[in-house]
This record gives C-alpha cells, structure tokens and sequence, in this order.
C-alpha cells in the first residue's frame, strides 16, 4: 500500500530530490524487471528527435510490437466488462507494484461506481522506464470508461512525483484501448515534449484548445492543489459529452508550462483528444496515433519506419486522426461550459 494526502503534492519540482513515490515506484519496477517478470529487457530503446517544429521524439521498440498480449475485440466505445475476457484482476501477484490509497479524500464524493485507490501492475510489455498502468478500483470490475475518481487518481499520481518526465495517458475504447477494464498508462519519458509548452488558446471557463499542433484537441492545467476537484469536474463534464455521442478519446497528463504565467513551469496540464474511430481493424501506418503518438512520443514497430519516419508524415496522421472530429465538435464544446 502506498498512502498520500493533499500534503504530498509537489508544485514546485526539486531535480535534486527524489519524491517517496518516484523512490518506491523505481526501486518496485527495477527489482520486478530484474526477475524477469516481463515479457521482455527493456534495453536502451534507439531513440531520436525528429527534425522541425514539433520535436517529435521517435522511439524503436519492435518487441512490443511483437511480444504485447493479442488486442480485445472492441465494437464500440462503451462495452460492458467481461470477466471472462483477460482482464488486470487476473494478472499474477508478482506484476502488482503497489495500491495507491489517497487519505484526503472525502468519503461522501463516493458511489459504488467510483473508487478511492488505484492498483500500479507493471505492464509486463514495457514501452519505456518504469511503464505501469494504474488500475483504478481493481476489483470492481470497471469498464474502460473514465469517472471522476479515476481522473484523480491520475493527476495526483503526477502531483506526488518530484519527476518533470513522468506521463500518464489514457486510450478510451475505440483509441487504441486494448483491454476493456479501466486503467491507465504511466512511464518516465526523459525527452522533452512539444505539448509541454505548446501554446493554447482560451477556450471558455477553466477550458482551452490546442490549436498550433497537428493533433487538435482540448486542454485544461492544475495549478494548486484547490484546483484539483474542480478542473476534474470540467475534464468530466468533456468526457461525458463524449461518451454520449459514441466519440473515441485519448487523454494526456503531463507537467508544464502555465497557460496563464509563462514563469511558472510545473503545473499539470490535461490534453483530451476526441478522434476518429479505430475499432479492429489494422492499419499500415508506421505507428498507432494512441495517446503516446498523440502526445508527440511516436512508438515505432520496426526499423525501416525507425529510419524513414518523418515530421510531415506524422503530423499528416495526427491531423487525420483529430483535425475533422475537433472541428466538428469544438462548438458544442464551447457551450458545456456556458
């Protein structure tokens, strides 16, 4: 178990200290990757920044593409939880890091749907340092579909971490999401990323669009820790809209600069994609625009796209990915928040 309150949270980051939880998590995942616990060494990833104005970084990792456990048949972006699907409460004990237990909470936010801790299982087909998903409510056999809770739970997973380079993403169905149980993906990337400063424009409210990217979306920030229920509730009342309207999307957290004061660099911005939607079948691009591509952390399946992959080209497959559905959309959007 891994307790942590409000108190814990880290708003000013100190690269000369390691906070508790970047500690424990490192020392957990090294020791489990050292008794061969995954399918594969990680190893030093080929790894490199492309060329322009989006400081893609372009990461090789062929054994994922061939090792990862095979993709759940996925029809729509609601399906209800099977148990008899693989699903992260099936997963040996050995693959469990710890369960993250917030001691701030207030009980009465709860209902029986939510859920106030969060399991971190390694992913045993590692993308990058310390690559885990946080499986909100573990046993309560949750869909991949986001709730309140589970937003906060992946915020203030960052909150607690004195790490610039730690990200956390989240794939609905129909986006790349590949097991139909709810949980997230959480790795130390030690590249920069174009979104960590990417200017955005005020939207409405606490709600803002990144425009100036190839991949269109909408984006919100935690300042202090009053903000966090709050702009949690704003993200929520987005994914509901786009639950409702059947909408594939993919979400993004990661430190960075203030939208509002350029001096201040560690808030945690939220990016939320909505996209087309991608449901079984395969495509011939050289990677997937899941949330990492999105973000701007292109994952590579084999060496020949590892060489010739390049910035137009995959700005071209993040535009294609969000540009029509952002459009289509950014209007209603607008007015959740009236």
């Amino acid at each position: 178990v891994f307790d942590y309150s409000d108190k814990d949270f880290i708003f000013s980051l100190d690269p000369n200290l390691k906070a508790r939880f970047d500690g424990k998590l490192h020392n957990l995942w090294d020791n489990k990757m050292q008794t061969n616990c995954f399918r594969y060494k990680l190893g030093d990833l080929k790894t490199k920044y492309l060329p322009g104005s989006y400081n893609f970084v372009a990461q090789l990792n062929v054994k994922r593409a061939v090792d990862r456990r095979k993709p759940q048949f996925i029809s729509s972006i609601v399906m209800p939880f099977d148990p008899n699907l693989f699903h992260f409460g099936k997963v040996s004990e050995k693959e469990i890091i710890f369960t993250l237990t917030p001691k701030h909470w207030e009980k009465n936010l709860l209902n029986k749907e939510e859920t106030d801790k969060g399991t971190f299982i390694i992913n045993v087909s590692p993308i990058e340092e310390c690559h885990c998903l946080l499986v909100p409510g573990l046993e309560n056999g949750l869909p991949q579909v986001l709730n309140i809770n589970s937003l906060r739970l992946a915020v203030e997973s960052l909150l607690i971490s004195n790490d610039r380079y730690l990200r956390v993403g989240f794939n609905s169905l129909g986006a790349y999401a590949s097991v139909n149980h709810l949980h997230f993906h959480l790795y130390y990337l030690r590249y920069n990323l174009y979104l960590e400063n990417a200017p955005v424009n005020h939207l409405i409210g606490n709600c803002y669009e990144l425009v100036q990217y190839p991949a269109e979306g909408f984006a919100f920030q935690v300042q202090d820790a009053s903000e966090v229920v709050e702009t949690m509730k704003s993200v929520m009342k987005l994914i509901d809209f786009l639950i409702k309207e059947e909408i594939p999307h993919n979400l993004f957290f990661s430190r960075g600069r203030s939208f509002t004061d350029e001096n201040v660099c560690s808030v945690v911005r939220i990016f939320v994609w909505a996209r087309t939607a991608i449901y079984g079948s395969k495509n011939d691009y050289t990677f997937n625009a899941a949330v990492c591509e999105l973000a701007g952390h292109i994952i590579v399946k084999e060496e020949d796209g590892f060489e010739t992959t390049n910035e137009e080209y995959i700005a071209a497959v993040l535009k294609e990915a969000c540009h029509d559905i952002f459009s289509g959309i950014r209007d209603r959007v607008k007015a959740l928040y009236l």
